[in-house]
C-alpha cells in the first residue's frame, strides 16, 4: 500500500530525474559556421556559354549580356486607390485585366454606370478616376 509520504518522495525523485535529463543529458548544439562577408571573390563574372552540342540538346541559345548595363526597368500595371480607408486595385474593381487599354476600361465603366445602383456608383467612379489619372500621367 502506498501512503502519501511515499507518493511524495516518488514524485520528487521523478521530477529530479526529469530536471537532470533536460539539464545534463541533452547534447550541446553545434556552433554555426561564421560567414565572412569581407572576403573577396577571386572569380570574375563570366557569361555561361554552352557548347554547340549542348545548345542543340537543350534548345538553349545563350546570349552574352553586357553586365555593365543596368537591367531593364519593369513597370507595375496595377493601379491602387483608397476608398473608405481600404486599399483597392482599380482593375479588379472594374473587372478588367491589368494593363487593359483605356478604351476597354471606359467601355466597361460605362456599362457599370448603366447597370449599377446609385449607392455603389461612387466606388466605381473612384476606380475609373484612378485608372484614367494613371493613363494621363503615363502619356506625359
Amino acid at each position: 500500500m502506498i501512503n502519501s509520504q511515499l507518493l511524495l518522495f516518488l514524485n520528487l525523485g521523478f521530477g529530479l530525474l526529469l530536471v537532470l535529463y533536460f539539464v545534463l543529458g541533452r547534447p550541446k548544439p553545434k556552433q554555426p559556421t561564421r560567414l565572412n562577408m569581407r572576403a573577396k571573390s577571386s572569380e570574375e563574372k563570366k557569361p555561361i556559354v554552352l557548347e554547340p552540342e549542348a545548345q542543340v540538346k537543350t534548345g538553349y541559345n545563350p546570349r552574352i549580356v553586357d553586365q555593365s548595363e543596368p537591367p531593364p526597368v519593369s513597370r507595375s500595371l496595377s493601379v491602387m486607390f483608397m476608398y473608405n480607408g481600404h486599399d483597392w486595385e482599380a482593375h479588379d474593381v472594374l473587372g478588367v485585366p491589368q494593363g487593359a487599354s483605356m478604351h476597354e476600361v471606359t467601355k466597361v465603366y460605362q456599362h457599370i454606370v448603366k447597370t449599377t445602383d446609385s449607392r455603389s456608383l461612387h466606388f466605381y467612379e473612384h476606380a475609373y478616376a484612378a485608372i484614367s489619372a494613371r493613363h494621363r500621367k503615363q502619356k506625359l
